[in-house]
C-alpha cells in the first residue's frame, strides 16, 4: 500500500515532483491538488513511511519496525514542518 501511494503520488506530480526540497519556483511548477494530493498533503512521504515499517512487519522484524517508525515519523515531521515554515516566509535561505 505504502508503495502504491508513493508512486502514484510521483506519477500524479509528474515533473512538479522532486526529491529535494526546492528553494526557487521553477515556471512550470503548479500547485498538485487533485488524485492522491486531495486525500494527503505529503502522499509521497505518507506512502515512504508505510512501505518502510510495513516491510519491517512482513519481514517479523519488530525491533526495527519500532525503530524505523521512530526515526522516519521523526525526519518527516521535521522535514515538513520545515517545508511549512519555508513556504510560510519564516526561513529564509
Amino acid at each position: 500500500m505504502g508503495q502504491t501511494f508513493r508512486s502514484l503520488a510521483m506519477i500524479h506530480a509528474a515533473s512538479n515532483f522532486n526529491h529535494t526540497v526546492q528553494t526557487q519556483k521553477d515556471p512550470t511548477h503548479v500547485l498538485v491538488t487533485s488524485g492522491v494530493y486531495s486525500l494527503v498533503r505529503h502522499p509521497s512521504y505518507f506512502g515512504f513511511f508505510w512501505w518502510a515499517v510495513g516491510l519491517q512487519l512482513f519481514l517479523a522484524n519488530p525491533i526495527t519496525a519500532i525503530l524505523f517508525t521512530y526515526v522516519l515519523w521523526n525526519f518527516f515531521s521535521n522535514r515538513i514542518k520545515y517545508i511549512s515554515e519555508y513556504l510560510l516566509g519564516l526561513i529564509q535561505t
